[in-house]
């Protein structure tokens, strides 16, 4: 009996002896850290899940102000289009008879350009801005027929008569104005309606624009919206010149479909903060000031895989177009899911300064006070998304982060009881808060800035331990 107790004894001393050493208790503490990690990972997914609660609201909303103005606006075309006799031959009991229909020759402009001047209003419903637009458009660019041998059309089986000029839009509820199209000199009225054509794939892929209104990605839409123009033709000979003014409402964007050989569009607005998109850039020269922006392009023949004319009434324009996005709630939605994406390491390397500082100054700092720290940096980001909803993004971000940088190091004074402590954790904090920031602007760059930015905290780190001993130095 007495044996069994002194052995009992000897194996508390040495489960004692165990948890007094210092590398025991970095051990258990990193690890209770690992997994205090892990549990904050279940408040990022409810920030994430509440930021794409807000979005969706917030394009509800969106939706709902702009219906009744204009929705997104696309433009494409105009084309000429020549109705003509095509023949097709069938066999009936046995007999070969030929049948004659009415098709459509759709020709595309030989140079088309386009110059325009946004001006932007703002709205507010309930808490969110809502951005509409007018737009003042000058369009104008000549038709060139192609020879009779390339169209493999017979000269009178062209409806010359019953020629008409069409093109697409978006929404033809902002169409605020669209009077006369002027051809070699002579203007013919517009009327609603593209008359039967059908443009399909005309917009820009959804990835590049995330609020869905209707008609907009009515790839396969049967009732496009545009309007038309009846211009007879007396020979197909001459080239055709045109040009007309079009004042044309709506929201959220703005966009094209380069369709003729050479497409020249050219932008300008007092709004500061446009996103350019589609599958084509800007030209050199195109600027973004606070006082608005300008922007052009130039699309040949080359860039696009677009046919000079087409036989039918369906377009397809290969998801060619390109313009400009205006609108400003989505964009800091989008910006705050993006931050909320790095919460984790934002928590981790906010964690491991907290701990290196433990440990080089030998403080005791409990794991709940680990656990309010984390919890603080939870709530930074759902200041950034409230805080957002009223002001921009930048604003936003200064003020939520000056608010729980403000917080953690007045609690940190508590608890570090170390003033040089308190300062480093301070500096750490605004760098990390300021790398984040940077990391969320850049686009390009975003991934190596983030690589070189863990590599330097990480070396810093390294540097910080070399010196320290985690394990008991035996006699």
């Amino acid at each position: 009996m007495e044996q069994n107790q002194i052995s009992n004894q000897e194996k508390l001393k040495k489960e004692e002896s165990f948890f007094k050493k210092s590398s025991s208790q970095i051990t258990l503490k990193l690890l209770l850290i690992g997994a205090l990690i892990l549990v904050l990972l279940i408040p990022k997914l409810l920030v994430i899940n509440l930021v794409e609660e807000r979005k969706e609201y917030s394009v509800e909303v969106n939706n709902a102000e702009t219906k009744n103005w204009s929705e997104t606006q696309h433009i494409a075309g105009p084309f000429l289009v020549i109705p003509y006799k095509e023949y097709e031959t069938k066999t009936i009991n046995g007999k070969k008879t030929v049948q004659a229909y009415k098709n459509n020759l759709i020709i595309n402009p030989n140079d088309l350009n386009l110059n325009g001047e946004i001006l932007t209003e703002k709205k507010y419903r309930t808490l969110h801005e809502v951005i509409l637009y007018s737009s003042n458009l000058q369009i104008s660019g000549d038709f060139k027929i192609p020879q009779l041998e390339e169209l493999e059309i017979n000269q009178e089986d062209l409806y010359l008569n019953d020629a008409f000029i069409s093109f697409t839009i978006g929404d033809s509820k902002g169409v605020s104005k669209a009077k006369s199209i002027q051809v070699n000199g002579t203007n013919y009225d517009f009327k609603p309606s593209t008359k039967f054509i059908n443009v399909t794939n005309s917009g820009i892929n959804p990835f590049d624009y995330q609020i869905k209104t209707r008609n907009y990605y009515g790839n396969n839409s049967k009732n496009t919206e545009g309007i038309h123009a009846l211009v007879p033709l007396k020979s197909i000979d001459n080239s055709l010149k045109f040009n007309f003014n079009l004042k044309l409402n709506g929201s959220n964007l703005l966009s094209f479909s380069p369709v003729a050989r050479n497409t020249n569009v050219s932008l300008k607005s007092q709004f500061p903060d446009p996103n350019f998109i589609g599958n084509f850039s800007t030209n050199a020269g195109s600027e973004i000031s606070k006082d608005g922006f300008k922007a052009s392009w130039t699309i040949s023949e080359f860039q696009r895989n677009i046919p000079l004319f087409i036989k039918g009434n369906n377009i397809d324009l290969e998801n060619s177009g390109f313009g400009v996005k205006i609108s400003s709630q989505v964009d800091n939605y989008s910006k705050t899911e993006r931050s909320a994406k790095y919460m984790i390491l934002i928590i981790v390397f906010t964690f491991l300064v907290v701990f290196v500082t433990e440990i080089v100054n030998k403080l005791k700092i409990h794991i709940f006070q680990y656990t309010l720290i984390g919890l603080a940096i939870v709530i930074f980001y759902t200041l950034l998304l409230s805080i957002g909803e009223y002001l921009s993004f930048d604003i936003s971000y200064l003020i939520a982060s000056i608010a729980i940088i403000g917080l953690i190091i007045l609690y940190s004074l508590s608890v570090f009881k170390h003033r040089k402590s308190t300062l480093t954790l301070f500096g750490s904090l605004c760098g990390l808060f300021l790398f984040m920031y940077m990391i969320i602007q850049m686009e390009k760059y975003s991934l190596i800035t983030g690589s070189i930015g863990i590599f330097i905290a990480l070396a810093i780190t390294m540097y910080a331990t070399r010196k320290i001993q985690f394990y008991e130095s035996e006699k």
